[in-house]
């Protein structure tokens, strides 16, 4: 990748770090899920949650539901969450912890009305790959291709866990 030219456009041959982005998403968040439901069974609760809690991802599978998850989220997510906090965040500092560690926490919180702590805790690992996508594909890229890029990450992210939900519960 070192043999790269950067301020370059969004081409096919960035398809595998995007991919790759994915993948430490979806591996983090089962990760992140499966100590969640392995602590909480552990205590006890009068109600264990099913490990089948694993693949859940949206309610319901309308074309409304696909059509947001698919398009609207990775799109004004991206744009809110990402561009914009970085946009405000480097003008007050220039380290890139800074940024991924505020796009991750206001990305998550975001999250919390659509399934509460356990989707704040998915959504924070999520957050944290696609800032860090953003700071990898923007030394890389154009600025604005590397959003593209980070819209790919997240439209990748949120279509795999649709898949993994439909073929695992369906």
């Amino acid at each position: 990748m070192d043999n790269i030219q950067t301020g370059r456009s969004l081409a096919i041959a960035d398809l595998p770090q995007i991919v790759q982005f994915t993948c430490c998403s979806l591996f983090a968040a089962f990760a992140v899920k499966s100590i969640y439901i392995g602590l909480s069974n552990a205590m006890f609760l009068s109600t264990p949650i099913p490990w089948l809690a694993l693949f859940y991802t949206i309610p319901n599978f309308s074309v409304a539901g696909l059509f947001s998850a698919l398009l609207l989220a990775p799109l004004f997510e991206t744009a809110i969450f990402v561009v914009l906090v970085y946009q405000i965040i480097t003008k007050v500092s220039a380290r890139p912890a800074v940024f991924i560690t505020l796009s991750s926490c206001l990305f998550a919180l975001f999250h919390y009305p659509s399934g509460g702590w356990f989707r704040v805790l998915m959504a924070a690992v999520a957050g944290v790959v696609f800032a860090y996508a953003y700071v990898f594909f923007r030394q890389r890229l154009h600025k604005d291709h590397a959003a593209f890029a980070v819209i790919g990450v997240h439209l990748l992210n949120n279509l795999l866990l649709i898949a993994i939900h439909w073929l695992v519960l369906m």
